[in-house]
């Protein structure tokens, strides 16, 4: 490589870094994004290529960041480094996400807070996973735990061990959630019956079942809310 194109590539990626750090991603293009994030794998050289190759063969950013570590291996130009650095992003944004509501640990939450809590929870699960979140009198979040991974049924979720957890730590309100990874976060008649089994068998402790949100990528239903509009799915 040239003096003149080392120099040009250099610039380029100088101009980007300040673009982000003076504007943030807004107006930046997928490619751009990607492209950003390849200057701290790949330390020399044209990264725009290659971004325009990966979104190419894994259809979005989502797509690159869930695609297989072997798969992103294959990818000429992707080394362990940079297949490595994809594969931390949405684990990384998980985490993050988790700490900024444990900094705010005294919040008094309602459903739609811990729903849109819960949304980059589930960015890089391409199977169902059934999460459940304590809170407190006050409505504060105590725990947020994994369940299990798998299907929501009455067989699966038990109340016994929610309940159990809840009377221990003296935590009587409840929310549990789970992903659909088709794309539609409607609640299934599956749901529905699990979400009243789980809902009578808490009650007999005195705990109070608060939701049952289902998210799938960037949008969510409530059972609740949906059955109360919707009578005719009980």
């Amino acid at each position: 490589m040239t003096d003149k194109l080392k120099n040009l590539h250099r610039n380029h990626r100088q101009r980007l870094k300040n673009r982000f750090l003076n504007q943030g991603l807004d107006g930046f293009e997928p490619h751009n994004i990607l492209e950003l994030l390849l200057f701290f794998s790949v330390p020399q050289g044209d990264t725009n290529e290659l971004a325009h190759i990966l979104l190419n063969k894994f259809g979005s950013l989502s797509g690159v960041f869930s695609a297989p570590y072997n798969e992103l291996k294959k990818v000429k130009g992707v080394g362990d480094h940079t297949a490595t650095m994809l594969k931390l992003m949405p684990e990384l944004f998980t985490i993050y996400a988790k700490d900024r509501v444990n900094e705010s640990h005294t919040k008094k939450f309602s459903v739609d807070d811990v729903a849109k809590y819960l949304l980059p929870l589930f960015i890089s699960c391409d199977t169902e996973v059934v999460r459940v979140l304590y809170f407190d009198t006050k409505m504060n979040m105590m725990k947020d735990s994994v369940a299990f991974t798998g299907d929501v049924n009455s067989a699966n979720l038990s109340y016994k061990d929610i309940a159990s957890t809840s009377l221990t730590n003296n935590w009587p309100n409840v929310i549990i959630a789970h992903n659909h990874p088709n794309g539609n976060p409607m609640p299934s008649m599956e749901d529905i019956r699990t979400t009243n089994l789980l809902h009578d068998g808490l009650a007999m402790f005195n705990i109070n079942l608060i939701e049952h949100i289902v998210i799938s990528g960037s949008r969510y239903s409530k059972v609740f809310d949906m059955v109360s509009r919707d009578k005719s799915r009980l």
